[in-house]
């Protein structure tokens, strides 16, 4: 029974806290106690850690290990964050040159008053009809060039 009771108290000596409490009297002056004092203007609990020397050590270490942990997860969402982010905009850019490829086959036939009629009857494209060819190639170009710094932008998040 001894035992127990000596057990009892080295558990309860190491683990959790205890509270005292800090009161300012009517005068200002200020006592800290296990219990509020009567009559006290303001009272506030303050925690006291009860735990010994390595077992102090041990919460040191486990808050130090979960703070490395939540920084961990942070960086990982972030670096999530930031792979959709570029795998979003190689979709986008993937469209866009999709797109301007798709204008350039579909610009590949003259418009009306594109072509002008030669001496010999036929025809030759004017200089509108290049032009348009000219601004139909650069979308593609300029395209293509935005999808390689997409993959370039992935590439540098993985």
């Amino acid at each position: 029974m001894k035992t127990l009771a000596v057990a009892l108290a080295l558990v309860s000596a190491t683990a959790g806290a205890e509270t005292v409490y800090r009161s300012v009297g009517p005068d200002g002056s200020i006592t800290y106690a296990d219990a509020p004092t009567p009559n006290a203007v303001s009272v506030e609990a303050v925690p006291i850690e009860t735990l010994p020397p390595d077992d102090r050590e041990l919460v040191k270490s486990r808050r130090a290990a979960a703070r490395a942990a939540a920084e961990a997860q942070r960086a990982i969402a972030d670096r999530q964050q930031r792979l959709q982010a570029a795998t979003d905009e190689i979709a986008a850019a993937e469209k866009a040159l999709h797109d301007a490829q798709q204008a350039q086959r579909d610009g590949a036939e003259p418009l009306p008053g594109e072509r002008e009629g030669t001496v010999g009857g036929f025809s030759r494209f004017r200089e509108e009809y290049f032009e348009r060819q000219r601004r139909l190639r650069q979308a593609v170009v300029e395209a293509e060039a935005r999808l390689q710094r997409a993959y370039e932008a992935r590439d540098a998040v993985r």
